[in-house]
């Protein structure tokens, strides 16, 4: 007996993530594919060659006797071939409709399938958003403990200033007496510690200077891994739809194939000259299996630019990830600057 795609894994997955699948993503509202046991799904399994067929090996009417070979006594009549016609079109019409709705259960379990990856895509974003969030706040937080540190040598460059036009104003009032020498010797030894304290207070912010851009460089490798990180997941998912694409065409091609040699079997033309039904009948598979055809060129369409897509997202993230590599290499030679500088 036929069986349809499993889709307990894609269930499982959609009650894990809390995800709710809408109805135009579904066959008919649910995604619950029941095994069909009618006679006609048993009349499809005997005509349904199997995977590893011989095209030039497999004959239908070997499989398929005709329905009255046992009743046969006499020469066949044209009545008898034209009641066969008949059975026969009657049941290439069921294995149609059965080979139709085995195309509706492939469609169904590729929309799921697609919705599901694409709720995963959007989470990943969302994810990559709030971290980008959190870094730029970071980044700020820097800045402005930079502009506060800034602030403070300003304000005690100020105050060595201030103490050094006190000290020349004590200078200048105690000239007159006879420690004028003494008193420049202090100014002297005060400007000396003033410079002295001033390379200190220098020498220390340019290795609070170091040290930030160390932290940065390794918050932004971080970054990086994870990027790569995602690039990876990426390509991953790529592959995993390539290979369901992959698969699903070649379902397909197995139904086209199936409606193909099931219409190459039939003989509408045998019966009598005058009626005409034989042509229309033929006509009518004609238009059928066109429509197939153009269903699954569409569904090969669909998958290709979904896979376009994704290319092009990975290729936006290697990009990124080779911005923020530059950056990693200009904080890395400002570093080694400012070490050389101090």
């Amino acid at each position: 007996m036929m069986k349809s795609r499993p889709l307990e894994p894609i269930l499982e997955r959609s009650m894990l993530t809390n995800i709710q699948i809408p109805e135009e993503y579904t066959l008919h509202g649910t995604v619950e594919l029941e095994e069909d046991t009618s006679p006609t799904s048993e009349r499809k399994r005997m005509i349904t060659p199997p995977d590893h067929w011989n095209r030039n090996s497999f004959r239908r009417q070997s499989i398929i006797p005709r329905p009255d070979h046992k009743k046969r006594t006499g020469p066949v009549t044209k009545t008898q071939e034209v009641q066969t016609d008949k059975t026969e079109q009657m049941q290439l019409k069921e294995d149609l409709d059965a080979a139709h709705s085995r195309i509706a259960e492939l469609e169904s379990t590729v929309r799921v399938s697609q919705f599901l990856d694409r709720v995963d895509v959007d989470q990943e974003l969302a994810k990559a958003r709030t971290e980008e969030r959190d870094r730029a706040k970071k980044d700020l937080e820097w800045q402005v403990g930079q502009r506060d540190k800034q602030l403070i040598l300003s304000r005690v460059a100020a105050r060595v200033e201030q103490q050094a036009i006190k000290d020349q104003a004590d200078f200048l009032s105690e000239q007159r007496t006879n420690a004028a020498a003494k008193e420049l010797v202090k100014a002297t030894e005060a400007r000396y510690e003033a410079m002295v304290s001033e390379l200190r207070a220098a020498n220390s912010l340019y290795l609070d200077k170091i040290s930030a851009a160390t932290e940065v460089m390794a918050y932004l490798r971080s970054v990086c891994d994870t990027q790569r990180s995602r690039i990876s997941e990426l390509e991953a998912t790529v592959e995993t739809m390539h290979r369901r694409v992959r698969e699903t065409d070649t379902q397909l091609l197995a139904a086209n194939e199936v409606l193909h040699h099931s219409s190459r079997g039939a003989r509408p033309d045998v019966g009598p000259k005058t009626d005409g039904k034989g042509l229309e009948a033929k006509a009518t598979r004609a238009e059928k299996e066109a429509a197939i055809n153009g269903e699954i060129m569409r569904l090969v369409s669909v998958h290709s630019s979904e896979m376009r897509a994704k290319d092009g997202e990975i290729a936006k993230l290697k990009a990124a990830l080779k911005a923020k590599e530059g950056v990693i290499t200009g904080l890395r030679r400002q570093s080694t600057s400012v070490g050389g500088e101090g």
